[in-house]
C-alpha cells in the first residue's frame, strides 16, 4: 500500500489526538480518533496523480459523530475539512459526509482527476453510489491529496468520560491504476 507512513495530522485543533497506526502484514492502516468530543483532521502526504485512476476502501469500525473523507489541494490541506465543505466552489475540496449509521459496513471511493469524477460506493454490493461531481471540473494543475476529518459527537459533549466513544476507521486497500 503507497498511503504507508504518508499520514500526517492537519495543523488544527485537535488533531494530535488522532492516531495514525501502519499494520503492513496486515495491509491497513487504522485510523483512530482518541477522543469523540473533539474534532481534527489527517491527510496522506501522497500526490493523488491526474492520470491515474485509484480505488480506496474504508472499513467504519467504530462511528459515533460525523466524519468526512474526500480529496484537497495542497494549498489547503490543514485547514479544517468541515468548514471547508460548507464553501466548497467545487475546485478545490471534494468531499463526502459520513455518519454512524456507516458503522461496521466498508466504502470503497474511487477517484478520477482527469475526468472530474470522485465516487463513494458501498462495497462488495456497489447498490448505493454517491458521485462528487462539483459544477466545475477539477482542476488539473493542482496537486491533491486523501484527507480525513472527524467531527465532535454533540451527543456525547456533555458527558465527563468519553473513553469508550473513540472512533475508528481503517484503510483496507488502496490501488494506483495507471490509466
Amino acid at each position: 500500500m503507497n498511503l504507508f507512513e504518508k499520514g500526517s495530522r492537519c495543523a488544527y485543533s485537535d488533531s494530535k489526538k488522532i492516531q495514525i497506526l501502519d499494520f503492513r502484514q496486515e495491509n491497513k492502516i487504522q485510523i483512530i480518533q482518541q477522543e469523540s468530543c473533539s474534532s481534527g483532521g489527517i491527510f496522506f502526504n501522497y500526490n493523488i496523480n491526474k492520470d491515474n485512476i485509484y480505488k480506496i476502501r474504508f472499513y467504519f469500525n467504530k462511528i459515533f459523530s460525523e466524519l468526512f473523507i474526500g480529496l484537497v489541494d495542497s494549498n489547503i490541506n490543514t485547514k479544517e475539512l468541515s468548514d471547508l465543505a460548507e464553501k466548497n466552489d467545487g475546485q478545490k475540496i471534494q468531499i463526502k459526509y459520513f455518519d454512524k449509521t456507516y458503522r461496521q459496513k466498508t466504502v470503497e471511493m474511487l477517484i478520477d482527476i482527469k475526468n472530474s469524477k470522485i465516487q463513494f460506493s458501498d462495497y462488495p454490493q456497489y447498490q448505493y453510489t454517491d458521485r462528487l461531481n462539483g459544477t466545475k471540473s477539477l482542476d488539473t494543475n493542482l496537486q491533491f491529496f486523501l484527507a480525513i476529518h472527524f467531527g465532535c459527537s454533540y451527543e456525547l459533549s456533555g458527558r465527563t468520560s468519553t473513553q469508550d466513544h473513540y472512533q475508528h476507521i481503517d484503510l483496507i486497500y488502496f490501488q494506483e491504476i495507471k490509466n
